[in-house]
C-alpha cells in the first residue's frame, strides 16, 4: 500500500512540476512577444499601443525594471508625465544605479508644475541614507552576512593562534570586522525598515486640493500631477500624505498611485 502511494505521489509531483515548467515557459514566451511588440510600437511612434503592450506584461504578474523603464518612456512620449514618473520610480526601486532610469526620471520631474524642496537633513543621516540606497538590498544583506561570518571565523582563529604577534593581528582584524559589521547592519536595518514602513505614491490627477482632515472643507495647499508624496495614514477613502518639505494634509486615495 505504501509503495503504491509513493508511486502515485511521485507521478503527481512529476506532473505538477511539468505543468509548472510548461506554464513558466509559455509565460516567458508571452512576455517576450508583448515586450517586442511594445518596443516596435514605441519605435514607430505608436506610444499608446506600446503602453498597452507593456501593461499586458505587468498584468500577467511579471515585472522587471526594463518593462517599467520602457513603459515610463512610452508614457512620457505620450504626454502622460505623472504615469511616466510613476513607472520610472518603480524601475528605480528595482535598479537603483541605472543611469538611464535616473536621467529620465529627472527629466520627467522637470516637466511637473510643483517644485518641492526637501528639508535639510543632518549630514550623518544624509550620508548614511546615500550609502544605504547606493547598494542593492540583496547585496547589502550579503555583505552584512559575510562580515558576520568573517567575524566568527576571526574570533575562533584567534583562540587557536599561539603566537602573541598573530593574536594581536587577529585582534585588530576582529575590531575592524566588528566596526564594519555594525555599520552594514545599521544600513541593512535602515533599508528593511524603510521597505516595510515607507509607502510612497505619485499624484496622477492634473490638480488636487489637499485638505486639513479626511473629507474636510479646509484646503491647506494644492498639488499637481507628478508630485511624489509619502503616505502616512489611512481613513476610509482618504490618505494622510507628507511632502518632502514637511507639509502634511489629506487626499482622496484615488488621486494617487503607489510606487
Amino acid at each position: 500500500m505504501d509503495m503504491k502511494f509513493d508511486k502515485y505521489f511521485s507521478y503527481f509531483m512529476i506532473m505538477t512540476l511539468s505543468i509548472l515548467c510548461l506554464a513558466n515557459t509559455l509565460l516567458a514566451k508571452e512576455v517576450e512577444v508583448f515586450f517586442v511588440r511594445g518596443n516596435e510600437s514605441y519605435q514607430a511612434g505608436n506610444y499608446k499601443v506600446a503602453i498597452k503592450e507593456f501593461e499586458k506584461i505587468l498584468n500577467s504578474d511579471y515585472e522587471s525594471w526594463e518593462v517599467y523603464y520602457n513603459l515610463g518612456n512610452a508614457y512620457f512620449k505620450d504626454g502622460q508625465t505623472a504615469k511616466a514618473i510613476l513607472n520610472f520610480e518603480r524601475a528605480k526601486k528595482l535598479n537603483l544605479k541605472d543611469e538611464d532610469i535616473n536621467y529620465n526620471l529627472e527629466l520627467a520631474n522637470l516637466a511637473i508644475v510643483d517644485r518641492i524642496q526637501e528639508l535639510p537633513q543632518f549630514f550623518l543621516f544624509k550620508w548614511a541614507s546615500t550609502i544605504a540606497h547606493s547598494i542593492n538590498l540583496k547585496v547589502l544583506g550579503g555583505i552584512t552576512l559575510s562580515t558576520y561570518l568573517l567575524l566568527i571565523f576571526l574570533t575562533v582563529l584567534r583562540i587557536y593562534l599561539k603566537s602573541p604577534q598573530l593574536q594581536r593581528t587577529a585582534f585588530v582584524a576582529i575590531i575592524s570586522a566588528s566596526v564594519t559589521l555594525t555599520v552594514f547592519t545599521g544600513l541593512f536595518v535602515m533599508r528593511i525598515f524603510e521597505n516595510e514602513t515607507k509607502i510612497e505614491a505619485i499624484v496622477i490627477k492634473d490638480r488636487v486640493d489637499v485638505k486639513s482632515a479626511p473629507g474636510g472643507l479646509t484646503e491647506v495647499f494644492t498639488l499637481h500631477e507628478g508630485v511624489k508624496v509619502q503616505i502616512k495614514d489611512h481613513s476610509e477613502t482618504w490618505v494622510k500624505i507628507r511632502l518632502a518639505d514637511g507639509k502634511i494634509g489629506w487626499l482622496e486615495a484615488d488621486v494617487l498611485e503607489t510606487i
